[in-house]
């Protein structure tokens, strides 16, 4: 726990400089519009209160003409090459790795078979007796702290012990919770998805289908 909140943070870290960054970069080139613009216009006026002549003006119009193109090139490149490139093929180093199986996954953890019982009966009665998997916004560390356990722990009773994932375990009891207000109550299907605890009718239909095969409709039927 304490080495991913590192991770974390130097991530965040890092986001936050790159944000940085860019921003200075952004301002940079802003001055250099800036600077043009009031060079432009000092330029005008200049020539408004006759202090070119009509050969001078034609000469010094040319050379600020020149000068914008350059600049404008100049941080069109600059940008150019700070950008990150959109078609280079990602290499094989670069893909990202598949993931191990869980008895090579926890192959360190100091979880015994023992203890990984035990939470997977907390996470057992949780479910049953508490009903925790009706809040809409449950999460791993919400049903880690609800038993008193890390959600390490947790995730790898899960993955080990169970043969499931998190969101599995959570939409499994809310089907099953479901299929029996279907079948023994007149309350609408939308009420039942919102009772069991989806935030949403199409989030209650995918997960109904892909739980029992049907729609909360044809069980109905």
């Amino acid at each position: 726990m304490h080495a991913a909140s590192i991770c974390s943070r130097a991530e965040s870290s890092a986001g936050v400089s790159q944000a940085l960054r860019q921003r200075a970069a952004r301002m940079r080139y802003g001055l250099i519009v800036v600077s043009f613009c009031f060079c432009s216009c000092a330029f005008t006026v200049l020539i408004s209160f006759g202090v070119f002549t009509e050969q001078r003006y034609e000469a010094e119009m040319s050379t600020l003409h020149s000068l914008a193109v350059l600049a404008l090139f100049w941080v069109i490149g600059v940008w150019g090459l700070r950008q990150r490139p959109g078609l280079v093929r990602q290499t094989v180093s670069d893909a990202p790795e598949p993931e191990l199986p869980p008895a090579q996954k926890y192959e360190k953890s100091a979880l015994d078979r023992d203890r990984a019982e035990r939470i997977a009966r907390k996470i057992e009665a949780a479910m049953a007796k508490d009903l925790l998997y009706r809040a809409p916004d449950l999460s791993l560390w919400d049903l880690a702290k609800h038993i008193g356990v890390t959600s390490h722990y947790v995730s790898q009773t899960l993955n080990t012990h169970l043969g499931k994932s998190f969101f599995e375990l959570v939409n499994g009891w809310r089907i099953k919770d479901a299929v029996t207000q279907l079948t023994t109550t007149d309350a609408t299907i939308l009420v039942i998805a919102y009772d069991v605890g989806f935030n949403s009718r199409s989030a209650f239909y995918k997960a109904f289908r892909r739980e029992t095969g049907k729609t909360p409709s044809d069980l109905r039927r």
